[in-house]
């Protein structure tokens, strides 16, 4: 009799070290916030929904980004932080440089028939599973524009 409940205690350990296990991986699986600033921007924008974040991320796509892909298109800069990021620093996240941002990248909205990127500044960015160029999807366009984030690159006149 004993032995059976003992199995039965350490099954239960077992699924919530699943189940916490799990849960940390979501929460590291988006940033909890999303900082966008610089032209055309005339201010920053600052996702701070961490569900709306996740869905955000998710909606990328891996893609090939050849220079002719972002030639003439203005990037915005794009911060991601994560809940230890704030607790780093001695100001919000949303006044952090985006460069000392744990995830800077480069969004460039979508122009004619070419998609919206999402690229990051370095490769050092493979620790956290989330390297290389990704395109924003339909469902991505649509979280950044409800944001204020612009969705669609105008050309420039001179």
């Amino acid at each position: 009799m004993m032995s059976a409940f003992r199995l039965v205690i350490l099954g239960a350990s077992a699924l919530l070290a699943v189940d916490s296990g799990a849960e940390h991986r979501a929460a590291r699986a988006a940033p909890h916030l999303i900082v966008f600033a610089g032209a055309p921007l005339t201010h920053r924008v600052v996702m701070t929904n961490w569900e709306v974040n996740l869905s955000f991320m998710t909606s990328l796509s891996a893609a090939t980004v050849l220079a002719s892909d972002t030639a003439g298109r203005q990037p915005i800069d794009v911060g991601m932080f994560y809940g230890r990021s704030v607790t780093w620093t001695e100001r919000n996240a949303d006044q952090i440089p985006i460069d000392q941002a744990p995830m800077p990248a480069s969004y460039y909205p979508a122009r004619g028939k070419r998609p919206a990127f999402l690229i990051p500044r370095h490769s050092l960015l493979t620790w956290s599973g989330w390297s290389g160029a990704k395109t924003v999807s339909a469902k991505g366009l649509k979280i950044l524009e409800s944001n204020g984030v612009p969705v669609h690159d105008v050309a420039r006149t001179r």
